[in-house]
């Protein structure tokens, strides 16, 4: 390496891969005030420093400007390597450590073939953050495992907030997974795996354009919304009971929640009459046997099956029945559910 003509001649040092000579030239670089290194071989550094004793093997020190600038028209512009350490490091008192910057690719990059790719830690503040004007801050892509992972020992996971666009927003093309996920899996705690809030009169917490599936209760108030359903249906039964004509019956199980209701045809007495029984409280997709009993002589018979049916969706039943039946007859109907246990019954007077 030589320095520049414009320096004496003395001052001109020729490097060698023996450390025994750099070691010779020590204090002549010491006195030099630049110096330029040049090598046409792929294999031999154009400026290699080596320190033994733990120490600095090259530094670049400036006042205000940089302190070293490496550059390559198509390699690696700095490259730092270590066995067991930080291949590269960047400290600064009140600045940027580290900063990367590209016109079209990206600014910092870290592979890593088992270990963490890009990690960034701090006491107080960020420790990774990403700002983009008009594209993402943060991307994270995984061919199998999770793009994006947060995880926090007291604060929120995951953090997110918009002035004027969704806080969150998710997407799959899945044929079998949910959008969104979630678990709570404290089986103790009494807080929600999802909470929604709504500020001020407008709008809703939650909105749900299609099909809901409940496979629990829903609490309205306080109170299980469908033991409310079937309480107003209780009481719609008890008051058609007691305003329909002859002909017409209703009636309650004896744990009071679900209800049965017989209607019949009574305009052609002496003869078969069609008689529907419906009722609701059963649980989706057990099967309901009916059975009925005729009053006769002042005395009630033996209970006979008639049919069994399957409650549809939501837990309803409804079948038809031919009856022979003299005016003034009286019969009882029951409907008893085969994975609930629910036993209904209902009376009928002609």
């Amino acid at each position: 390496m030589c320095l520049p003509s414009s320096l004496n001649n003395d001052k001109c040092i020729f490097w060698s891969s023996s450390i025994s000579k750099k070691a010779e030239n020590i204090e002549k670089v010491k006195e030099m005030t630049t110096f330029s290194g040049v090598s046409d071989d792929a294999n031999t550094p154009a400026v290699e420093g080596q320190h033994n004793a733990k120490g600095t093997a090259v530094l670049g020190h400036t006042v205000s400007g940089t302190g070293v600038v490496g550059t390559s028209t198509s390699g690696v512009g700095v490259w730092g390597k270590s066995e067991s350490s930080s291949g590269l490091g960047g400290v600064s008192t009140s600045g940027i450590g580290v900063h990367g910057v590209s016109e079209a690719g990206p600014a910092v990059r870290g592979d890593s073939e088992s270990g963490v790719g890009v990690f960034g830690a701090s006491k107080v503040l960020t420790g990774t953050g990403g700002v983009s004007v008009s594209g993402i801050g943060v991307h994270g892509d995984s061919q199998s495992g999770a793009g994006v992972r947060a995880s926090s020992k007291s604060g929120p996971g995951i953090w997110a907030d918009s002035a004027t666009n969704e806080g969150v927003h998710s997407e799959t093309a899945s044929t079998h997974h949910a959008a969104i996920v979630a678990f709570h899996r404290n089986e103790t705690s009494d807080g929600a795996a999802i909470y929604a809030e709504k500020r001020g009169t407008r709008g809703h917490a939650g909105y749900f354009a299609g099909n809901v599936a409940v496979s629990g209760s829903i609490i309205v108030q306080g109170a299980d919304l469908l033991h409310r359903i079937q309480s107003l249906e209780l009481l719609v039964n008890n008051l058609v009971q007691k305003a329909v004509p002859s002909g017409h019956g209703g009636g309650v199980a004896s744990n009071g929640r679900p209800f049965l209701s017989v209607e019949a045809d009574s305009s052609n007495f002496g003869s078969s009459i069609s008689v529907t029984v419906g009722g609701s409280g059963f649980r989706p997709g057990e099967v309901v046997t009916l059975r009925d009993r005729q009053k006769i002589g002042g005395q009630w018979g033996s209970w006979a099956t008639l049919t069994a049916v399957d409650p549809d969706g939501l837990g309803r039943i409804s079948a038809g029945l031919q009856l022979i039946a003299q005016r003034g007859s009286s019969w009882e109907f029951q409907g008893v559910g085969s994975q609930s246990g629910e036993s209904m019954t209902a009376g009928l007077t002609v």
